[in-house]
């Protein structure tokens, strides 16, 4: 009998998908953008969290590691942009140098900064002198990827409502 070669019978192998298409790094922004996007959650971590930049331009990114940052943190980010954009990058520590503040300290920062800023707009502070005893109670961007206008207020819209109307 004719013997059948070992792929006989099984399922043929998927197709790889193609690599994502090269990208133009113009900024970290962008870096820790694609980190999230592609779903390399422990880079984009470390991007976010222990990155204090010192220079950055395409092919070049400077940066002294914070104190929680991973010994390989540089050849991580050197693999990472060269997958990204299909060309050579130099990652170099400084210590010598501050840098930036992280991303995530930036972010903080403004978080903490927002409801100042939005209290000193002349609509909202017509609003508060209209409903005395009110306040600034959440601070939302509306403008983050996915955020429709009022999807963290429907549940609070719904029971406003059903308090008014003693239900």
């Amino acid at each position: 009998p004719p013997i059948d070669p070992p792929s006989a019978g099984m399922a043929p192998a998927e197709p790889a998908s193609p690599p994502a298409p090269p990208v133009v790094l113009r900024d970290f922004a962008r870096l820790a953008a694609l980190a999230e996007e592609r779903k390399q959650g422990i880079l984009f971590h470390h991007i976010s969290e222990d990155v204090h930049l010192v220079g950055f331009e395409p092919g070049r990114l400077e940066f002294r590691p914070g104190p929680n940052a991973p010994a390989n943190l540089a050849v991580m980010l050197k693999n990472f942009a060269e997958e990204c954009t299909g060309e050579s990058w130099v990652v170099t520590i400084n210590n010598e140098a501050d840098g930036a503040p992280t991303l995530a300290e930036r972010s903080r920062a403004a978080a903490a900064a927002a409801p100042a800023e939005i209290a000193a707009h002349p609509l909202v502070q017509a609003t508060l002198e209209a409903f005395p005893g009110s306040e600034i109670g959440a601070v939302r961007d509306m403008h983050a990827a996915g955020a429709e206008p009022g999807d963290d207020d429907a549940p609070a819209l719904k029971q406003m409502a059903s308090d008014k109307d003693g239900r």
